[in-house]
């Protein structure tokens, strides 16, 4: 069995840009739409998310997002 571990960071979480520019970016929708592009981009069938913090609220958010597609 194949694994990859990937370590991920939400985009501009670590630079504090978004408190200047947050109009548009702080929206939930957009973190989980990465994400799943993240996920698509290595062609990923199944995942574990693990998160903490804020990444919590995110794979929580990601796996809601895909129950109800």
């Amino acid at each position: 069995m194949d694994v990859i571990i990937c370590l991920w960071s939400s985009r501009d979480a670590k630079r504090g840009s978004l408190a200047n520019n947050c109009d548009n970016l702080l929206s939930l929708d957009r973190f989980v739409d990465e994400l799943d592009q993240v996920i698509a981009h290595f062609n990923l069938e199944k995942v574990h998310i693990l998160g903490h913090s804020w990444g919590t609220t995110l794979a929580a958010a990601y796996y809601l997002a895909m129950v109800f597609l």
